[in-house]
């Protein structure tokens, strides 16, 4: 089991992140690696340019929190509340967000390799330049969504609903619906799940989601 942090160890760690985020001193961003975090008190953190791999943060409320650039490589999300969190570019490779809640999260240019996103909720999210390579979105609500040059390389999209996503995927990406296996056409699979996409034109630049 992961070494917990309580939350003054957490605030006083907090405190000197936000001295470096916000150039008034400190030594360097936040660095708890491996640690449990679960059930501290997140709610609108600002965590950008953190590095929080492998921490464990299952059914934490981390509504509106700030992982902007932020390392959450391996974390464990499972059933964590991440309503309007922020995303961008951030580092969520492994990670494990299965039932997670990201409703109107900001996931622009993130990468998500290898994630697990299974029967997580991503309802009007905005996930332009997003790379969902290999990630299990299987059972996932991805409903009034936004894409833009959005890559599902190889992602298993099974029984997810994208119902009102609309906007561009990437080239030639293909996604796993069936358990057999068998790669299909991205754009085709995303809109018989009930989404509006069409393929990314390259000659076009994406959105930044800034």
């Amino acid at each position: 089991m992961a070494d917990a942090l309580s939350q003054a160890e957490f605030d006083a760690l907090h405190a000197e992140h936000l001295r470096w985020y916000e150039r008034r001193g400190g030594k360097g961003p936040m660095v708890v690696n491996g640690l449990s975090l679960r059930l501290l008190d997140l709610r609108g953190r600002q965590l950008s340019e953190a590095e929080l791999v492998d921490v464990d943060l299952a059914e934490s409320d981390l509504t509106g929190a700030q992982f902007a650039r932020a390392s959450l490589m391996g974390a464990n999300l499972r059933g964590a509340r991440l309503v309007d969190a922020d995303f961008y570019k951030a580092t969520l490779d492994d990670a494990d967000l299965t039932d997670a809640d990201l409703t109107g999260a900001r996931l622009a240019r993130v990468d998500c390799a290898g994630t697990v996103l299974a029967r997580a909720t991503l309802d009007r999210t905005n996930l332009s330049a997003a790379l969902f390579m290999r990630t299990d979105l299987r059972g996932a609500r991805v409903r009034n969504a936004r894409m833009d040059a959005t890559s599902f390389a190889d992602a298993l999209i099974g029984q997810a609903d994208f119902s009102g996503t609309t906007g561009t995927v990437t080239r030639n990406d293909h996604v796993i619906v069936e358990d057999d296996g068998s790669p299909v056409d991205a754009v085709a699979a995303l809109n018989a799940a009930g989404a509006q996409v069409s393929e990314f034109d390259p000659d076009q630049q994406p959105e930044s989601g800034e």
